[in-house]
């Protein structure tokens, strides 16, 4: 039986991320996954291409006036990033435009993120996906041993679905939209059915303050 039939809840699922541009082979031109969350140089990387030769420009807005910037690369530097600050939310759509890289033998993959000027990721969280069927569990717990002695820590638990539309992973946080309540993905989630045939995810959380999914 699916874990559909037995859900008890609908979720959402965002995901802590830098990335505006979630790795893609390149075409002419890509629009941005998630504007950056604050005023951020925008860092691009390519790999995987024959070569790995040709331009990515980046478009957007630069203190509120229209702008862009063109990033070369020769197959030895292979990411990059731009001299000029992209407004926050400002990226154009589309965001990236292309020139050589689809004509390679093996199109290479793109990839852009949003960082500050020391080369930090700049952070905002993304939906993965909403109104997703889910089953709760509360119902085990540990006995982690500890200085102050021994206590029971509950197990709190989300399983769902198999799916190609989207897998968990460490750090989401999942919204309970029956009540608001949010949780941690704690540890890798688990994959469960055999290895041609997946069937659902078993996935550790723990409580989430909240600050993370803003």
């Amino acid at each position: 039986m699916s874990i559909t039939g037995m859900s008890d809840r609908l979720i959402t699922v965002k995901r802590r991320s830098s990335d505006v541009l979630t790795p893609v082979v390149a075409a002419a031109s890509h629009s941005a996954d998630v504007q950056p969350p604050v005023d951020s140089h925008i860092e691009v990387a390519i790999s995987g291409g024959t070569s790995n030769t040709g331009t990515v420009t980046v478009l957007g807005l630069v203190g509120g006036v229209p702008d862009s910037e063109v990033l070369t690369f020769n197959g030895i530097a292979l990411t990059q990033a731009t001299t000029k600050r992209f407004d926050a939310g400002g990226l154009d759509t589309p965001a990236f435009t292309t020139t050589d890289l689809t004509d390679e033998a093996t199109v290479p993959t793109i990839t852009a993120r949003s960082v500050g000027s020391d080369g930090s990721r700049e952070h905002s969280a993304a939906t993965v996906i909403t109104d997703w069927p889910a089953r709760f569990d509360r119902g085990r717990a540990s006995w982690p041993n500890s200085p102050a002695g021994r206590g029971a820590v509950e197990k709190t638990r989300f399983y769902v679905d198999y799916t190609t539309v989207w897998d968990p992973r460490r750090g989401d946080v999942i919204l309970d939209q029956s009540n608001g309540d949010q949780f941690k993905v704690h540890g890798q989630p688990d994959l469960h059915g055999a290895s041609l045939t997946p069937h659902h995810w078993e996935i550790e959380v723990r409580e989430n303050k909240g600050a993370d999914a803003n």
